[in-house]
């Protein structure tokens, strides 16, 4: 009997040690869980820059945790070159701190990598946790899909990379990959972008897996594309924000649900002095985003969601259109501090347009007399238009409204709204260069609440979010 109680009490305890997750490897020592950084500089290991300045910041602590992040940089040195060299993966390096002489600049730790990692190791995720880097900023979507110069060469470094750790006694699991891209494709045409980013995310399903023999799919998780219209492209301004890859990648979330989701957007955070990257900080805390969308869509399995609308109806007045929205993890609210909002003409829009149709060469636009919350799963556009004789009445959230002044929060070449819910953790970084600290350490004049944003779109109003691959 003292025997039998023995091996129940031993089997008890290990069934409570065991992580509340069904991920493949979760929990074993021996297995590596990747993930990949594909796309643009804003995400990948190069691409970080200090708050509004290039003057360096330095750590007050180690980027180094018992349990990683770790990175690979398969381009090394400075991002401006395409210099490749396998030959440097021969070892795995805990990410390095800021270091000013450091290879490309020393930048490696102010990205959404490290900053998605670093959140990662204090909520329980017990794997250790590589990063590696697949793609360069500016790269065409086309330049970055199966076949390309770039997905051989991510292909080639994973598998050395699972020869490595295989000489370590240890196996890799690709469990994400977090994509960033899209400003190069803003003119391409909707259709063409959602086909070529849905082909891309079922051929890492293919292809990658095939190098790690992993059964688990390779999730993705989106930082949507904010660089339509403004900032390093006067000539193309856009003025209804027409950039077809946003609505695209909204659009393969709502068909692909089990593969992709959107989880952040640009607009909510500062950017760098060239009005088109994010700052350090705001890739930090987008990367901590990244994280809690990780943590509760992967790591445990739940349905993680994220703000973002569900329907539109129009009212029995006929002159106002409800958008009703699912996502939000405690109140909502309009947010006019952290994104500044213009007022056409006497009023905040909150970041909601209407229009008469959408075509993106004709949009007619439909003033809007007012924009309210009547409750907490949908906003109230009132309009002097009656919206029930409009065949083709559209709505869109997030476009660009004109707004340019770069001293207003946010990115300062239009793309803004201001609906976000009000129940995300504090961020672990602030914006002054403090990283890696226990939060009760880090001042809160410069911290950041990881709420969620809704996601940018422009829709017909008869749209409904039914999968429709």
């Amino acid at each position: 009997m003292q025997k039998f109680l023995t091996v129940f009490v031993c089997l008890l305890s290990m069934a409570f040690s065991l992580p509340a997750t069904s991920l493949e490897g979760a929990g074993n020592p021996n297995v590596v869980h990747v993930v990949l950084f594909h796309g643009q500089s804003n995400v990948t290991g190069v691409g970080g820059r200090p708050l509004q300045t290039d003057t360096p910041r330095q750590p007050t602590k180690n980027f180094s945790w018992n349990v990683g992040p770790r990175i690979v940089q398969p381009i090394p040195g400075d991002n401006s070159t395409d210099v490749k060299d396998l030959s440097l993966l021969t070892s795995i390096e805990p990410l390095r701190e800021y270091d000013v002489n450091g290879p490309g600049g020393g930048r490696w730790a102010e990205t959404a990598a490290s900053g998605m990692l670093g959140r990662l190791t204090t909520m329980g995720v017990t794997n250790d946790l590589f990063a590696m880097n697949c793609g360069r900023g500016g790269r065409l979507i086309s330049e970055l899909n199966q076949g390309t110069e770039y997905w051989d060469f991510c292909l080639e470094a994973l598998s050395k990379l699972k020869t490595v750790y295989a000489g370590l006694g240890r196996s890799i699991v690709v469990t994400a990959m977090v994509w960033s891209q899209g400003s190069g494709d803003r003119d391409l045409p909707e259709q063409d972008y959602y086909d070529l980013f849905v082909e891309l995310v079922q051929d890492f399903q293919t292809d990658f897996k095939a190098v790690t023999g992993q059964f688990e799919p390779i999730r993705t998780l989106v930082l949507q594309d904010g660089s339509d219209g403004g900032g390093l492209f006067p000539d193309n301004p856009l003025p209804y924000g027409e950039a077809g890859e946003v609505n695209a990648q909204f659009q393969a979330s709502i068909d692909y649900p089990d593969l992709i989701r959107i989880v952040a957007q640009q607009y909510p955070y500062e950017h760098a002095v060239d009005f088109l990257h994010l700052s350090g900080a705001s890739q930090l805390w987008i990367g901590e985003t990244m994280a809690l969308a990780y943590y509760d869509w992967i790591w445990l399995g739940v349905d993680w969601q994220p703000l973002r609308p569900t329907h539109f109806e129009i009212a029995p007045n006929n002159t106002a259109l409800f958008v009703y929205y699912t996502g939000n993890d405690g109140p909502t609210q309009f947010d006019l501090i952290n994104v500044a909002d213009s007022y056409v003409p006497t009023f905040s829009p909150r970041g909601f347009k209407l229009f008469a149709q959408c075509d993106p060469n004709s949009p007619l636009p439909l003033l809007l007399n007012a924009v309210n919350e009547p409750a907490q799963n949908r906003v109230r556009l009132s309009s002097a238009a009656n919206l029930n004789n409009i065949e083709n009445l559209c709505v869109s959230y997030g476009w660009n409204n004109g707004t340019t002044n770069p001293s207003l929060p946010g990115p300062v070449t239009g793309r803004r709204g201001n609906l976000r819910d009000n129940a995300g953790p504090m961020a672990l970084y602030d914006a002054t260069g403090l990283y890696g600290l226990p939060p009760e350490e880090l001042p809160t004049l410069n911290r950041r609440q990881l709420d969620k944003w809704m996601v940018r779109f422009k829709l017909p109003v008869t749209w409904t979010d039914t999968p429709n691959p």
